[in-house]
């Protein structure tokens, strides 16, 4: 099972895997209600750099989305395609870089 999430501002970002329940969502940290739920690119591992998420799902889709309450606001998205096994690794931002791992592989992607 795989899945996450993070605090940006007044508002918890991310998904829950397994068991068929994979949706992104959004959830006032203050009232613990739930403000958007979309299916998004499946179960991910959620990390955030300002104003912005990178999910990295069990698929092996890296994708962009806003950090918002507004609404699910996917930027982009792109599949990884280098490396081998599972995509479980967790992502991580450092220094402007953001670090994927898919088995022997390590891809470094620029995100100033």
């Amino acid at each position: 099972m795989q899945g996450g999430y993070v605090r940006v501002g007044d508002y918890i970002f991310g998904t829950s895997g397994g068991y068929g329940h994979n949706d992104w969502i959004c959830v006032n940290w203050y009232t613990g209600e739930i403000v958007w739920q979309e299916r998004g690119i499946g179960t991910s591992v959620v990390i955030a750099s300002g104003d912005y998420l990178f999910g990295y799902s069990d698929r092996g889709v890296m994708a962009l989305v806003r950090a918002t309450p507004e609404k699910f606001d996917m930027i982009g998205r792109f599949e990884i395609t280098l490396g081998t096994d599972q995509h479980w690794a967790h992502p991580i931002i450092y220094n402007g870089v953001l670090y994927v791992r898919r088995g022997n592989t390590l891809m470094a992607y620029g995100i100033r």
